[in-house]
């Protein structure tokens, strides 16, 4: 059976590559739209139908997707920042009630 044990560098670290996921996230997102473009897929003449709708469909979906991922990112950038705010607390804590106990194990 695996034990379990938290702390809080550990739990900083993890905080710092949620966060590091968000902004990558956002980046790949951003790189992978570029080359979705109603030009290079060969629709922008307009000689078609099909190609009219995509000339209005591709860049409101690209639109949508984009700022749906980028909500995403800033929800795991928080959600990071709190988790490395948690550790930081945690290790204050951590080192305050070793501080204390320190004072009491010279009083008695």
């Amino acid at each position: 059976m695996t034990d379990i044990s938290f702390t809080p560098s550990a739990w900083q670290k993890a905080g710092g590559a949620y966060e590091q996921a968000g902004a990558d996230l956002v980046t790949a997102v951003v790189t992978h739209l570029s080359v979705l473009d109603v030009a290079q897929i060969g629709c922008d003449k307009g000689s078609h139908l099909i190609d009219q709708a995509l000339t209005l469909v591709i860049p409101a979906v690209k639109e949508a997707f984009d700022a749906a991922c980028r909500d995403l990112a800033d929800n795991m950038t928080g959600i990071g920042q709190a988790m490395v705010e948690t550790g930081a607390a945690y290790a204050e804590l951590e080192q305050s009630q070793a501080d204390l106990a320190s004072m009491i194990s010279q009083e008695a």
